[in-house]
């Protein structure tokens, strides 16, 4: 019985399911649209560039996980890249293979503990996966708050 494993698979799919509810719903002209700029205030992106990253540092853990990849998959995700709806949305698709493709390699809760070397040190699966879900629903909520200031819409709830 795999309970904690199951916990993770969901929430990681849970944040697959809102980002591409999210896209889908984001007009075309808004997805990689940026807000003003503003001189006092921390560079903003755009909605599109905030659940790109999110996703992004998905495909990062399980790439370190399964594979011992630890690179930030950046080039490949940048607006100009991928600046249409159908091209996030394959992006999106491969990596929720990744991710289950990630899980196969865990195996079990039991495996939740074994450490490996992510990026730098030593660490417990169990972190990695924790680090990566705060940092993807942390960077999608950013996404949905920016989506419903620029269309003043609420975001997709699932």
């Amino acid at each position: 019985m795999n309970t904690l494993l199951d916990h993770f698979a969901a929430s990681f799919e849970g944040i697959h399911s809102r980002s591409v509810s999210l896209v889908e719903q984001c007009p075309d002209e808004m997805l990689f649209h940026r807000p003003k700029q503003l001189g006092y205030f921390p560079a903003l992106y755009s909605c599109g560039e905030f659940i790109v990253r999110s996703v992004a540092n998905v495909e990062m853990t399980f790439g370190g996980i399964t594979r011992r990849l630890w690179d930030d998959p950046f080039e490949w995700t940048l607006a100009e890249t991928i600046g249409s709806k159908e091209k996030v949305l394959e992006y999106f698709s491969e990596v929720r293979k990744t991710t289950e493709q990630g899980f196969a390699f865990i195996g079990g809760d039991e495996n939740l503990l074994r450490e490996i070397p992510a990026p730098v040190a030593l660490r417990p699966i169990v972190d990695v996966l924790l680090e990566s879900l705060c940092m993807a629903e942390h960077l999608q909520g950013r996404a949905f708050a920016l989506f419903q200031l620029l269309s003043d819409e609420p975001p997709p709830r699932l």
